[in-house]
């Protein structure tokens, strides 16, 4: 039902509550649905899809998003941590399981795009950057604690040890119990950290616990 409601033909996931574009985040939940349902051709699809439409920039990373009435459909040459992360994730596990040397390389490949530009040391923090461009700034570092897909860096930690997984998983459980704030202790959509380790809300979001920090709980 999932699929017939939101894949194509072709793999593309719709997102059909936001205008009928495609993004990594989607690509990425069904290959892992995919996997988990031993469903090797449909994966196969979407991935050749996300592939073809979304490789597209410099450095190893994927567009974030695909507007298929633009032109062209990748009109922001930026990423998106989490779809990254649950793409290489579901590459990972296809891999695991249907014995595939060229889904674990390209999940490699990806991985190695996320240490290399997304992945910093900030204020006593291992900490992850929601896309390469645009959220380093003079004194802080804007974060969203939900990119961080912990059973993904657990899986990475467990199989390359030697990486920045453990340090970013162990980080992100630090930064989420001390970026509790409002009358429930809620986490934030966005959350600054200041160079000195001082953790506020964002100026540029609404000061909320919402669609976004909605995930923390889901990957925690």
């Amino acid at each position: 039902d999932y699929a017939a409601r939101f894949i194509t033909e072709d793999g593309r996931v719709v997102d059909t509550g936001n205008g009928d574009v495609s993004h990594t985040e989607g690509q990425g939940w069904a290959m892992l649905l995919a996997e988990a349902f031993n469903d090797r051709a449909r994966f196969d699809t979407l991935w050749s899809w996300t592939e073809e439409h979304l490789d597209v920039l410099d450095g190893g990373l994927l567009a974030w998003r695909y507007q298929p009435e633009q032109t062209p459909p990748v009109q922001d040459l930026n990423n998106a941590s989490d779809g990254d992360l649950l793409i290489a994730w579901a590459l990972h596990r296809a891999a695991d399981k249907w014995r595939e040397p060229d889904y674990e390389r390209r999940s490699v490949r990806l991985r190695q795009a996320i240490r290399r530009h997304l992945v910093r040391e900030y204020a006593g923090y291992t900490v992850l950057l929601p896309a390469r461009q645009g959220f380093e700034h003079e004194g802080y570092v804007t974060l969203n604690l939900s990119y961080w897909v912990m059973p993904a860096l657990r899986e990475f930690a467990r199989d390359d040890p030697a990486g920045p997984w453990e340090r970013l998983r162990l980080d992100g459980e630090r930064l989420l119990r001390a970026a509790r704030f409002g009358a429930h202790d809620l986490p934030p959509d966005w959350l600054v950290l200041t160079d000195s380790g001082e953790l506020r809300l964002s100026d540029d979001w609404p000061p909320r616990f919402g669609f976004e920090a909605i995930r923390v709980p889901l990957y925690m």
